[in-house]
């Protein structure tokens, strides 16, 4: 049967696989051929958005982000299609339409969030902080930046947000606040996937400020992981103002005066003089500073006009040379990664196959084992019921014994005393009389007994709402049991429980149990002493019952307390009793045991929980 299971599977497996193969040629050859005809396209209509980007013709630039807009939404290129988006905003921005671009920034943003789009909400919300800055409306340029940088984070936290921290920084700069700018540097450092670009930029800005704070130490570990990093990217020369104050900051004056010349215009002066207040000459430091001041003006409102359409198109040309190199990087492994598919696609059948085969096998595994646990459950249930129904035997055959006990003296006696054929003395009847008394209380006893333990194993829980000091009921019971102790007994009660330990439990059948106990101990005690303990282990008052009688035999240390086993005849009325305490201690969440290391008699003892008095 297996044989022709494993035929069938294999004959089916067959026919799947060669139907499966040829969809997978087919799927992937229609994905190649498009994939390669969009990225083309792509790639020819990005050179000329970004060729048109940096000219004034609209029209024209319009026309190509709006095709690239459509080719790349047909193709499910989120990215592409957003950030062509984004250009067109950024594009009339640059050329004082700023209400036109504000209008297309928001249009982007309400796409975005009717497609659900993270992305789309991300670029939106940058290239609103780059409109906003642009107007020079930097708390809403701030307010963008930030919530672009939450956005990136949240949704793609592998990404880097240093473009962001950036314009944050440029920010912090133009308010004067150079702490905030030095933070959000620090912060461009720590981001994922950072680009060389940004983190050049970012070592330029943190040497700015550690050379406006003074920090030679921090100045110079910057300075030396800038130039490692431009060396091993090469990414260009050393700014020519950090390298200026490269040299101020390490001493070396001259040599900053020579390079100082290559520094831009706006701050050559300042660090000229700078340089000479350094060297001493204040009069060559003062004629610095008032060139500078003269041209401060006129060359910072063309810094205003011109730094933030430089930096957009830094910004593209960063961005387009990274799609480039993307886009390398993805026509070389293309090839590679279509025939990895189709590897994975056979062995992802196969392992399918397999799969099926070993999870029926399994199934009928774990089958088999339920039925075998089963068997064993019922087995040993079985075996439970057998030994509860022994146990039950026993147990009557036991009672059967004892109540024979009382019974046949006080049967014989009443013949004796009712046959007219014997004639007895008076102190012959009396003593008679008494015979069947004691026997009659002894059988009284047992079936009291019998009743009450049959009470307690019915129940299932006792009310424990009685807080009472274990001294208190110890001392109260041992008080109240002196009078029965046998003559030859001495009956004691000590205590090392504190006076504010508590348990909270029911009084009465604490008394009962201490009782029982006491009267065990009467019955099996003919000389020496008798005492209740009390004493305090970790969060339980232990309560023990000693005396010096003749003790346990060790064959029944273990048994004494089951009132089911066969007893000795010194204890065929004490095993009940001491049952009786077991169940309701059970009810009490407490429990009784008998202390086999104590040698002078026996010691049962039994613990509950302790509660501490509030004061």
């Amino acid at each position: 049967m297996d044989l022709q299971i494993c035929a069938t599977i294999y004959k089916r497996s067959s026919i799947m696989w060669n139907r499966s193969l040829l969809l997978v040629f087919f799927i992937f050859g229609v994905i190649s051929t498009h994939a390669q005809s969009y990225e083309k396209e792509k790639e020819t209509l990005q050179a000329e958005m970004y060729k048109y980007f940096s000219t004034t013709e609209q029209k024209k630039f319009m026309e190509v982000t709006e095709l690239l807009k459509e080719k790349s939404l047909a193709a499910g290129d989120e990215q592409t299609f957003y950030r062509a988006w984004g250009n067109q905003a950024i594009y009339l921005s640059l050329r004082e339409q700023r209400t036109k671009a504000k209008e297309v920034v928001g249009d982007m943003k309400q796409y975005a969030n009717e497609h659900k789009s993270h992305f789309g909400e991300y670029t939106a919300m940058h290239v609103q902080g780059s409109v906003y800055l642009r107007m020079h409306d930097y708390a809403n340029a701030e307010n963008s930046f930030k919530e672009a940088v939450d956005l990136l984070h949240t949704h793609f936290p592998n990404e880097s947000a240093a473009a962001d921290y950036l314009e944050l920084v440029t920010i912090a700069n133009r308010r004067g606040n150079s702490a905030l700018g030095k933070e959000y540097g620090e912060k461009v450092l720590k981001e994922p996937n950072l680009q060389p670009q940004h983190k050049i930029r970012a070592f330029s800005m943190l040497c700015q400020y550690a050379y406006t704070e003074g920090d030679e130490k921090r100045f110079n570990e910057l300075y030396n992981e800038w130039k490692e990093l431009l060396q091993k990217t090469s990414g260009g020369s050393l700014e020519a103002t950090v390298e200026t104050e490269y040299l101020i900051i390490n001493k070396r004056y001259e040599e900053a005066l020579k390079t100082c010349e290559n520094v831009p215009l706006k701050n050559r002066g300042s660090l000229r003089a700078h340089i000479y207040h350094l060297m001493g000459d204040d009069v060559n430091a003062y004629k610095c500073l008032k060139r500078w001041v003269s041209v401060k003006d006129s060359i910072n409102k063309a810094d205003q006009a011109n730094v933030f359409s430089d930096y957009i198109i830094q910004a593209q040309n960063e961005r387009l040379e990274n799609e480039r190199l993307r886009l390398e990087g993805e026509n070389k492994t293309l090839r590679a990664r279509i025939y990895i598919i189709l590897v994975i696609a056979v062995i992802i059948i196969a392992a399918i196959l397999i799969y099926k085969r070993q999870k029926t096998v399994k199934i009928l595994r774990e089958d088999n084992k339920h039925l075998d646990d089963a068997r064993q459950k019922a087995e040993q249930a079985q075996n439970e019921v057998q030994k509860a129904l022994d146990l039950k035997r026993e147990f009557l055959y036991n009672i059967s014994q004892e109540l024979r006990t009382p019974l046949n003296p006080i049967t014989g006696m009443s013949d004796l005393l009712t046959d007219d054929e014997y004639h007895f003395q008076a102190e012959e009847r009396v003593a008679m009389n008494q015979h069947i008394k004691d026997n009659t209380k002894l059988l009284t006893k047992m079936v009291d007994n019998m009743i009450e333990l049959s009470f307690y194993e019915s129940k299932v829980s006792l009310p424990m709402d009685t807080p009472i000091s274990p001294n208190i009921i110890c001392r109260h019971m041992v008080d109240t049991l002196k009078n029965d102790c046998p003559d030859g007994l001495e009956m004691n009660f000590e205590s090392t429980v504190p006076g504010p330990v508590m348990i909270k439990t029911n009084v009465d059948c604490i008394e009962k149990v201490i009782r029982h106990l006491v009267n065990n101990a009467f019955e099996h005690t003919t000389a020496g002493h008798i005492t209740v303990r009390c004493s305090l282990k970790e969060n339980r008052v232990c309560i023990a019952v000693e005396d010096t009688g003749t003790g346990v035999a060790p064959e029944l240390a273990d048994s004494i307390l089951n009132a089911s086993v066969q007893k000795d005849s010194q204890f065929k009325t004490t095993g009940m009793g001491l049952s009786i305490c077991q169940a309701i201690l059970k009810l009490l969440n407490g429990r009784i045991y008998l202390d086999k290391e104590y040698k002078a008699g026996a010691r049962f003892v039994f613990e509950l929980e302790a509660i501490r008095q509030e004061s």
